[in-house]
């Protein structure tokens, strides 16, 4: 119904999009993000060049890539999406756009997001890399250098980096700091080990940032950067030793559901973006582009632009039996709720009031407000589960 129902803007300003996804890209571990490390400085010579606008309190839809990537380009959360979702590759089809998919990483058999992303001008992801490892960004970079010269025609590229991405292949020249050890296979996780994962997970920033540095200087040259948009962004965090915990697709706290949120803006005066602090969610990334360039969001779409100000009642996140809202109504007393439906285990923070999300506030809610929280979420979960 929804992809009946839309209607093409003639007045829309069909600029050249530029979508960067890097996997497991965790904000606060960014330069420009006010991180101890100077683990952007590409970026940073961005920012400081006014061009750059940044969202900090943003957060994914989930803990892991499906459902964070479908969450950005539907517009939906988790109990939203459906198998048959209307995308921003689809509306920006309609508005005459080509869309080029060129994706680190295997997409093709990872839940059939190949599949997802709808009828595409070109798709290539790690599996079609001939003399690349899968995880390896070089595959592509190599391919943004094949492309031809822009023709004058509104083109969208969605990119997708791993070298964030625990399994991403990090290159020598980007090993900053040491000592440098992966945090998957380890099981003697003393302070050292830490300290090697740490700076393992920064050298994967800081080859990101290269990464991202190359590839925007190829698509200057080829001229797609005229009169464009760059979304640089993430599906999902990353836990670094948090609760013991590493890696993503395991709990809901805001290690692995923070996420970045920069946009560029070349051959154009942008409208400011406002920081809803605790409010931001990946289903906002699609709204907010189609705003920048006017044109019509679809009636079933979730997210709200950024560009203006108002906010949500509630964000919603979910990964496997966890199911949880931030409560936006009092911005004096933001809380996080979530329960696992499996175990009933509940927790709730107050993101007004602490930071770090390490002491559960449950006892301090009163009884009628939880009983309503969780009314809520578990009629969301039921709707989830209904076949649409």
């Amino acid at each position: 119904m929804e992809r009946s129902e839309y209607q093409i803007d003639p007045k829309s300003d069909r600029k050249n999009l530029v979508v960067i996804v890097v996997d497991a890209l965790r904000p606060d571990h960014l330069g420009i993000f006010g991180y101890r490390r100077d683990t952007t400085p590409n970026l940073r010579a961005l920012q400081k060049s006014g061009m750059m606008r940044q969202v900090s309190g943003m957060r994914s839809s989930c803990a892991q890539s499906r459902c964070g990537l479908l969450s950005l380009t539907t517009s939906k959360f988790v109990h939203q999406l459906s198998n048959r979702p209307f995308t921003l590759q689809q509306i920006l089809k309609r508005h005459g756009y080509r869309i080029h998919m060129i994706l680190g990483g295997d997409h093709t058999n990872f839940y059939g997001l190949k599949e997802h992303y709808g009828d595409v001008d070109s798709y290539f992801d790690g599996l079609q890399a001939i003399y690349f490892y899968f995880n390896d960004d070089r595959l592509v970079v190599d391919r943004a250098k094949s492309l031809a010269e822009w023709d004058g025609n509104p083109v969208m590229f969605q990119f997708h980096l791993m070298s964030a991405h625990v399994m991403g292949k990090r290159h020598d020249e980007f090993i900053r700091y040491r000592p440098a050890g992966s945090y998957v296979f380890s099981r003697n996780r003393d302070d050292a080990w830490l300290e090697r994962s740490i700076n393992y997970y920064d050298n994967g920033v800081l080859q990101s940032d290269a990464i991202i540095h190359e590839l925007l200087e190829i698509l200057k040259a080829k001229k797609f950067l005229d009169n464009s948009l760059v979304v640089i962004t993430s599906d999902h965090g990353e836990e670094m030793g948090e609760r013991g915990m590493f890696g993503h697709g395991n709990r809901v706290y805001d290690e692995v559901l923070r996420i970045s949120f920069v946009l560029l803006s070349y051959g154009y005066a942008p409208p400011n973006l406002h920081d809803h602090r605790h409010g931001a969610s990946q289903v906002d990334i699609a709204r907010t582009i189609l705003e920048e360039f006017g044109m019509i969001r679809p009636s079933t779409w979730a997210g709200s632009p950024l560009q203006k100000s108002a906010r949500r009642r509630y964000t919603y996140f979910q990964e496997d039996q966890e199911v949880g809202l931030i409560d936006n109504r009092d911005q004096k007393n933001v809380q996080k709720f979530w329960i696992n439906i499996k175990s009933g285990e509940e927790r709730t923070f107050n993101l007004s009031v602490y930071s770090k999300e390490r002491h559960n506030a449950i006892a301090s809610l009163q009884s009628e407000y939880l009983q309503s929280v969780r009314s809520h979420l578990m009629e969301l979960n039921s709707v989830a589960h209904r076949p649409r």
